[in-house]
C-alpha cells in the first residue's frame, strides 16, 4: 500500500502519484493500446504498469501510468481510444499538451522547488517477442 504521503490524482485516464523518493520518476506509457501518428497502432506491453508501480511502490518514486479504469477500458475494447497517444509519438510542437510531458516537467520542477539537485526517469518498456529457436548465445530472439 502506497504511503500517505503519496498524492493520487486521476486526469484523463492516466495516473500521478507524487512519492517522497527524491527525484525518482517511474513511467510506463505503454500499458494500453495506443494510437500513433502516421503509425500503426501500438499494442500494450504487458506487465509494464505493473511493474512501474511496484517499483515505485518499492521505492517511494513518483508515478505515471494510464488508470487502472483506463487499462480495464482499453483491454475489453482490445483498440486504442483515439484520445490516448503515444508519447513517443507526439508530434514536437503538440508536445506541451501531452500529459506524460507535463508529468515529466512538473516532477522536475516539484523536486527542484524543494531544493532537488537530480532527477531519475526510468521508463518502463516490454516487448512482444517470440523465441524463434538456438542462436550463437543460446537464444535467438
Amino acid at each position: 500500500m502506497l504511503s500517505e504521503r503519496v498524492m493520487v490524482r486521476l486526469l484523463r485516464g492516466w495516473t500521478v502519484q507524487c512519492g517522497d523518493g527524491g527525484g525518482m520518476l517511474i513511467t510506463a506509457p505503454h500499458g494500453i493500446w495506443l494510437q500513433r501518428a502516421n503509425h500503426p497502432v501500438h499494442k500494450p506491453e504487458v506487465f509494464t504498469s505493473f511493474l512501474a508501480i511496484s517499483i515505485a511502490e518499492s521505492q517511494g518514486a513518483s508515478l505515471c501510468v494510464w488508470s487502472n479504469d483506463e487499462r480495464v477500458k482499453n483491454e475489453f475494447r482490445c483498440r486504442a481510444d483515439t484520445a490516448n497517444t503515444d508519447p513517443n509519438y507526439s508530434p514536437g510542437e503538440t508536445l506541451g499538451e501531452s500529459p506524460w510531458f507535463r508529468a515529466l516537467s512538473r516532477h522536475a520542477r516539484r523536486f527542484e522547488s524543494v531544493g532537488g539537485t537530480g532527477v531519475v526517469h526510468y521508463d518502463i518498456h516490454g516487448r512482444r517477442d517470440v523465441m524463434t529457436g538456438e542462436g550463437a548465445d543460446g537464444l535467438e530472439w
